[in-house]
This record gives C-alpha cells, structure tokens and sequence, in this order.
C-alpha cells in the first residue's frame, strides 16, 4: 500500500446532463468495492448532452478536475499535465523523485510529444498494458460521482450548471473514501493475477 500511495491515477470520463449514460446507480459502500447488479437500474435515455471530464486521484485526496473539450487531443493533453498533473502533485508534496503517474495507452495519452513532455519533466509513468481490466481505482470514483449526480432531484438546466456540480461533488469526496480504495490495489493486482487477467470483481 505505502508503494501505491506514490502513485497518481488520471482518467477521462463522459458525464450526461440528463442521466448516466441511461444507469441509474446506487451507493455501494467501500466494502463491496463495486456496484452490485442489483444497485444498478436501468432509466430511460434521455437527450440533453454530454460533459467530458479528466480528472485525477492520490491517496492524499482528490487531484484536479477539468473540463475537457469535445476533441480530447495531444496539444491540450499537454496543458492537462502541466497545470492539472503537476499541480495536483505539489499541492499534496508528493515527491517529485518518487511520483508515479498513471495513464492508460489511448493514443492521446501515448503520442511522442507527451511522452516527449513526461521525460523532460522526470515524471515516471506506470507502466499500463495495451489490453487490461479496469484495474484503477478512479473508475470506481467516476462511479461514485455519477452516483452523486443521479441524486439531484431537478436535471442540471445547461452544460454550466453540470460543471458546477460536478466540481462541487469532486471537492466534498472524503479522503478516507481515496484511502480505501488505495488499499484495495494489492488485493486487485492479486485477483488479476489469479483470473490471468481475466475479469475481477473490481
């Protein structure tokens, strides 16, 4: 666990204005590390949009949140690492000689010019298998937000007002829900290796 508090996750997530992507989630607690099938209902689909967030997570607490445009790309993938990642590493004085960081291999994320950026910079980068279960633990926080989303009662009335939710909900995650989910990487790397990188319960 002490080894994985050294590591940031990051991912991209789409978030609907109206609805999940047509789910409706359930809390599951820290427990089950997973929604159950029985905490997941199907709603109608609903129009409205779509709102692409990337976002990061550290033991410590939650990294930056940030509205990415519809055309995810290298270029701005490259303002992300240097004014999300770098700063979400600082504010919670993670050592820059020990800092892991974690992208999966969509080819934004693998194009030579941030890769370029991430030697320059000495950040090193887990490595990430092409093909891999969904292993990191910020899945489950999408899960969790989307969740927190579902609650409200009225429908967010444009893009803006979900951007605000969504930066409020991301702020009020508690630590102590990070913490938990960190300590489950061991148990999750070793179920992976006993399924041969088959589906886990994660």
């Amino acid at each position: 666990v002490d080894q994985w508090k050294q590591v940031m996750f990051s991912d991209e997530s789409s978030i609907s204005r109206m609805s999940s992507s047509g789910k409706e989630f359930y809390y599951s607690d820290l427990e089950h590390k997973r929604f159950q099938d029985h905490q997941v209902k199907r709603t109608k689909q609903h129009g409205g949009g779509k709102l692409m967030v990337w976002g990061c997570i550290t033991y410590y607490g939650a990294g930056d949140l940030a509205w990415s445009p519809d055309l995810f790309n290298s270029d701005y993938y490259l303002t992300v690492l240097q004014d999300e990642v770098i700063a979400s590493r600082d504010w919670y004085n993670m050592d820059p000689a020990t800092f892991i960081f974690q992208h999966d291999n969509s080819s934004v994320h693998t194009a030579g010019k941030v890769k370029k950026f991430l030697d320059e910079n000495n950040i090193t980068v887990l490595p990430w298998p092409a093909s891999s279960p969904d292993l990191s633990p910020i899945e489950n926080v999408w899960h969790y937000l989307k969740w927190k989303m579902n609650q409200y009662e009225v429908p967010p009335k444009d893009m803006d007002e979900l951007w605000k939710r969504l930066e409020d909900e991301w702020d009020k995650i508690p630590i102590e829900y990070f913490q938990e989910l960190y300590k489950s990487m061991p148990k999750r790397v070793a179920e992976c290796i006993r399924q041969k990188g088959g589906r886990t319960k994660y």
